[in-house]
């Protein structure tokens, strides 16, 4: 069984309820990106300086759900998103 998600129940959807409670903050995936991506960085760098073929792949956590976000996001979002009884496409709905 599912645990309590308190006063984030209901939550887990991608609509403006979800965004108004969860609010503004640093998610701790984006902090987690951010550092991999400056990692990333460097190591191209280093590679690249070696002049030697290579392949590098970074993988990233987000896009996940992303209900805790700069507040910037949250109030793009907010602007951006259906109100959860708009007409919705069929697919999106089911």
């Amino acid at each position: 069984p599912r645990h309590g998600m308190g006063v984030l129940e209901g939550t887990n959807d991608p609509i403006p309820e979800s965004l108004k409670a969860c609010g503004a903050g640093t998610l701790a995936y984006e902090v987690k990106d951010r550092d991999v991506t400056e990692a990333a960085l460097v190591a191209l760098d280093r590679i690249a300086a070696e002049g030697w073929p290579f392949c590098l792949s970074v993988g990233l956590m987000l896009r996940h759900a992303l209900y805790v976000a700069a507040a910037r996001w949250v109030d793009h979002c907010l602007r951006v998103l259906p109100p959860p009884d708009a007409d919705e496409h069929p697919w999106i709905a089911w």
